[in-house]
C-alpha cells in the first residue's frame, strides 16, 4: 500500500509540473524537441531547467568521486588538459 501511495504521489507531482509548464498533452519521445548538442544550445532549449539540474547533479557526483581536479592553467607545461564534452539525451526508463 505504501508503494502504491508513493507511485500516486510521483504521478501527481509529474502531472502538476507538466501542466504548470503549459503542456496539455502527455509527453512522448516522438514529440520532444531534439536534445541540445552543446552548452550554448541548452540556454535556448525548452527544457533548460531540467537539463541544468541534471548537469549540476552529474558534475557534483564526478567531483565527489575525485574524477578530476581543478588546476591552475599557468602550472600546465606544454601538455593541454583533456577537453570535456557533455552529451545530452533524454532518458525514458
Amino acid at each position: 500500500m505504501q508503494q502504491l501511495d508513493k507511485l500516486i504521489e510521483y504521478h501527481t507531482l509529474f502531472n502538476t509540473t507538466i501542466r504548470a509548464r503549459g503542456v496539455t498533452k502527455p509527453l512522448h519521445q516522438d514529440t520532444l524537441p531534439p536534445p541540445p548538442k552543446s552548452w550554448k544550445q541548452i540556454q535556448k532549449h525548452p527544457y533548460v531547467i531540467e537539463f541544468k539540474k541534471v548537469v549540476d547533479k552529474e558534475f557534483n557526483a564526478l567531483l565527489n568521486k575525485g574524477t578530476f581536479e581543478y588546476i591552475d592553467k599557468s602550472k600546465v607545461d606544454k601538455q593541454e588538459p583533456l577537453p570535456l564534452m557533455w552529451v545530452f539525451t533524454y532518458k525514458f526508463d
